[in-house]
């Protein structure tokens, strides 16, 4: 049951936009001193590793590599459905959070001892 909840709050988040959050404040804080990109990077990636000790600390297990992909067109969709409302910077901020669910992911496959697909 905690999984099948750890799903639907996991898409939730990426849904209503909620993962952007802190793309948005490192941005703030270290885009003169590392340039905008690698600051919503460097957010994103705070972002999923908040997300991935969320899903360790309720479910016991590590977040699933579906979680991950999952999440991948749900940002997809907004890019597409909000592409005429989205500044150059929150779409450059969607693409740096698809690198970094990339990064995680496969971080995550190369540090497991087996792989959680599920």
């Amino acid at each position: 049951m905690e999984t099948i909840i750890a799903y639907v709050v996991t898409f939730a988040l990426v849904l209503f936009g909620l993962t952007q959050i802190p793309n948005i404040l490192t941005a703030l804080f270290l885009a003169k001193a590392v340039g905008l990109h690698f600051s919503q990077f460097a957010g994103a990636l705070i972002s999923w590793t908040i997300i991935s000790a969320l899903w360790l600390r309720f479910t016991q297990q590590m977040i699933p590599v579906l979680a991950l992909v999952g999440s991948l067109p749900l940002i997809f969709y907004h890019l597409k459905a909000e592409a005429a409302k989205l500044t150059e910077a929150a779409k450059s901020g969607m693409f740096t959070e698809v690198w970094a669910i990339i990064v995680i992911g496969v971080w995550r496959i190369a540090e497991a001892p087996s792989i959680r697909w599920l």
